[in-house]
């Protein structure tokens, strides 16, 4: 009967040391998960910071595309008006040149009228 009784105490001090060992393990394990997540908790704190600043700066890009486009779009008007002006005035020159060259024929064609023969 007593090396049953030893046997018996050897066991439980056998299963009480395996469970103290368990549990010791599994506080470190938790203590290790609980640093993990807060190490993803803080990099998702910095990923949603980032994420944010990002969202801001795309809308000030945005904003900014925005008057470019209207500013392009108006030097495009102001362009095709100047080029407008410009063929008007091409066109003004020809014409003068031509009035020139018929003012020129006609006083030639006097000149020649007005010489005594």
């Amino acid at each position: 009967m007593e090396l049953f009784v030893v046997v018996r105490r050897a066991l439980e001090q056998r299963h009480t040391d395996r469970v103290r060992e368990l549990t010791e393990r599994v506080k470190q394990d938790q203590e290790l998960l609980t640093q993990q997540n807060q190490m993803l908790e803080s990099k998702m704190a910095a990923l949603e910071a980032e994420d944010s600043l990002s969202k801001i700066e795309l809308n000030r890009l945005k904003e900014e595309n925005h008057a470019l486009q209207e500013e392009h779009q108006a030097l495009v008007n102001q362009l095709r008006g100047v080029q407008n002006e410009r063929d008007a005035l091409r066109n003004s020159v020809q014409e003068m040149a031509i009035v020139q060259e018929k003012v020129s024929d006609f006083v030639d064609l006097i000149f020649i009228r007005s010489r005594p023969d």
